[in-house]
């Protein structure tokens, strides 16, 4: 039985369409959800850290991470690549003018009272709480994604299987190099 081309079409335009609304609008959703989820994570972790006697809730720097935190969450669908790329493009590039309010200025005058283990804690939520706005930033693209993960997937499995990709191509390679060589 041949299947009729309008048949194949019609599920080929069907496909296509199902893909554009993944990557275009299930997939961000998605990325934004588990976004925000992950800092809800951090900011409890924190929360609990400082409960047990980490910081007190009181202290500025145990604010801002928390405030910093919550903004994240707030306009996580806002954090995108096109966003970073332009906010980079319009801010100037120059340091912050010593009347303007600095973010890393605050924070470290913040911290400079604290015991040097509150410290350490505190600049590891920091960094984790980045690290997850610039992940958050690289994999909301879902073109971005997938020309990134992509080529690493395959360059890592590459290299995992390396020593059986060898083996397996040691004849070929042998010609190849021989034709290299001379």
């Amino acid at each position: 039985m041949k299947i009729p081309t309008e048949l194949i079409v019609l599920l080929s335009l069907g496909s296509l369409a199902g893909l554009v609304v993944g990557l275009f609008w299930i997939y961000p959703r998605y990325r934004v959800d588990r976004f925000r989820q992950d800092m809800f994570t951090l900011r409890d972790q924190l929360f609990d850290e400082a409960a047990e006697g980490l910081i007190s809730f009181d202290h500025p720097a145990y604010g801002m991470l928390r405030a910093t935190m919550n903004g994240f969450i707030r306009f996580g669908h806002r954090l995108s690549l096109m966003n970073f790329i332009v906010f980079e493009v319009v801010t100037n590039r120059e340091t912050v003018p010593q009347g303007l309010y600095s973010f890393n200025r605050e924070w470290q005058k913040n911290l400079m009272d604290l015991a040097p283990e509150a410290q350490a804690r505190l600049e590891a939520y920091h960094a984790k709480m980045n690290f997850l706005a610039l992940g958050h930033v690289m994999f909301s693209s879902p073109i971005f994604s997938f020309s990134l993960v992509g080529p690493f997937v395959c360059w890592r499995v590459a290299q995992v299987f390396k020593s059986f990709l060898f083996e397996t191509f040691r004849r070929q390679l042998e010609r190849v190099d021989s034709r290299a060589f001379y």
